[in-house]
């Protein structure tokens, strides 16, 4: 230990000092390049070190002629090689590299002749790493190796620093790995572009499907509303008993007749009972209630009540065979017995006699064979 506290040992090939930092000296520095005899050393009260030689001779020395606090030069770039192969490159122009050539290798030195020994070196790859690293077993010339870079953009730098001075200004060096063609941003737009395209076509089938199930859908609705309409019109035309619940397609128009019903059966022998009472009977305009059943029925509302009078005389001439035909005209509301028989056979194709003859036979005849 020398009079500052700093360590000293002699090695195989000279002297070395080991506080506060590691500094190897030799023949650059004076000191004859020969191993040090082990545990032969001391240090002189005027603050001289004496190493012994293996050869029975000694090294005598101050520290302070050993010390050199000179800072070195900043590192210059003195080689990058690309995939293992040597690569120009100028200073302060970036250099741009396809995706393909990953592989960096740089070397750098600080060009200090005299004590290269003495120098240290770190370095770090900004956009990769952070922490600075230390270019070991170095002797004026550094490397640092980096393989299979990603794309991006990088900043290379390097610093030196002599064994008891600071570091020196960095070099840098700018790296840019471009990416391959299929991850550039058009590339990606392009991507998106297309993906955009995709779903736009599955929507567009999508909704040419529902569209096309809605029109099927939409279509048998109004082919059974159709159907539902033929029924209602035939039940109508053919029986002599009105049920609301056959002609009308929903609740709203089953309510409609039975009100039309309710209402034409209480003025029934009232032959001057015509469309504008019943309009009036059921709260409708003439024009409404015109549009409501020629819409349900096809009829006009003149032609609904009178097919109700009509078939209403049916009933009584078939459940009732004691009235006459004049007695059923009148209960149903015909001024005449003879346009009562003529609007009849209109309607059933027989005359009500004839009518209430095949009524009374097929009746006799279902009890006959009963």
């Amino acid at each position: 230990m020398d009079a500052q506290g700093n360590i000293w040992a002699g090695t195989a090939c000279g002297i070395s000092r080991i506080t506060p930092t590691v500094v190897n000296f030799g023949e650059d520095d004076g000191i004859p390049p020969v191993s040090m005899m082990e545990r032969a050393a001391c240090l002189m009260d005027d603050g001289r070190l004496v190493f012994v030689h293996h050869s029975t001779a000694a090294t005598v020395f101050r520290p302070e002629w050993l010390s050199d606090d000179a800072n070195p030069q900043t590192p210059v770039l003195t080689l990058l090689q690309v995939n293992g192969n040597d690569e120009i490159c100028v200073q302060d122009v970036k250099l741009t590299l396809p995706y393909d050539k990953n592989y960096l290798t740089f070397q750098f030195s600080s060009l200090d002749y005299a004590h290269p020994s003495h120098v240290r070196y770190r370095y770090r790859l900004s956009g990769l790493e952070d922490e600075w690293q230390t270019a070991d077993k170095t002797i004026g010339l550094a490397e640092a190796d980096y393989k299979a870079l990603t794309p991006g953009e990088y900043v290379f730098e390097a610093q030196a620093a002599s064994a008891d001075g600071e570091w020196s200004e960095a070099m840098t060096v700018q790296v840019s790995i471009q990416p391959p063609f299929w991850l550039t941003w058009w590339a990606k737009a392009g991507y998106c572009l297309m993906g955009l395209m995709g779903l736009m076509g599955l929507m567009g089938l999508y909704l040419k499907r529902k569209r096309v199930a809605l029109v099927r859908e939409n279509d048998n609705r109004v082919n059974r509303l159709f159907e539902m309409r033929e029924e209602a019109r035939h039940q109508f035309a053919a029986g002599t008993n009105v049920d609301p619940k056959k002609i009308g397609v929903n609740p709203e128009e089953e309510v409609l007749v039975a009100k039309l019903l309710k209402a034409i059966e209480t003025h029934i022998t009232d032959e001057d009972y015509g469309v504008e009472q019943l309009a009036a009977d059921i709260a409708l305009s003439r024009t409404n209630l015109y549009s409501k059943l020629r819409n349900m029925l096809g009829i006009s509302p003149a032609d609904f009540i009178r097919n109700v009078r009509l078939k209403r005389a049916a009933q009584l001439l078939t459940d009732n065979p004691s009235l006459s035909i004049n007695d059923v005209s009148v209960r149903v509301g015909f001024s005449t017995p003879r346009n009562f028989s003529t609007q009849f056979k209109k309607m059933f194709g027989v005359l009500p006699s004839e009518w209430r003859a095949i009524t009374i036979h097929n009746s006799q005849f279902i009890i006959h064979n009963s």
